[in-house]
């Protein structure tokens, strides 16, 4: 599974291989929003949302963002490691 998302998001473990948003096909915050649009139903999705607030927040600096993902994650991932984590922010 990690494999194909990596696959997805345009990477490898350990690649060196870093473009900028305008050189690639994405900020990783889109990249982020594109895998859990696609594979919302798999154990990485709340993983990967966690992480799109973070993101999010890193572009931004507002930590509105965070609160968000919270949010969200409590939403559509109750229970889960990554809901746990990003309670803090709410």
């Amino acid at each position: 599974m990690a494999s194909h998302v990596r696959a997805r998001l345009g990477s490898s473990p350990g690649s060196s291989d870093r473009t900028s948003p305008a050189e690639g096909e994405g900020t990783a915050r889109s990249r982020f929003r594109h895998v859990v649009q696609e594979h919302s139903h798999t154990n990485v999705a709340a993983d990967v949302l966690y992480w799109a607030g973070v993101s999010r927040y890193k572009e931004t600096d507002d930590a509105e963002a965070l609160a968000e993902s919270a949010a969200a994650l409590e939403e559509k991932y109750p229970g889960s490691e990554a809901a746990r984590k990003g309670s803090v922010w709410a």
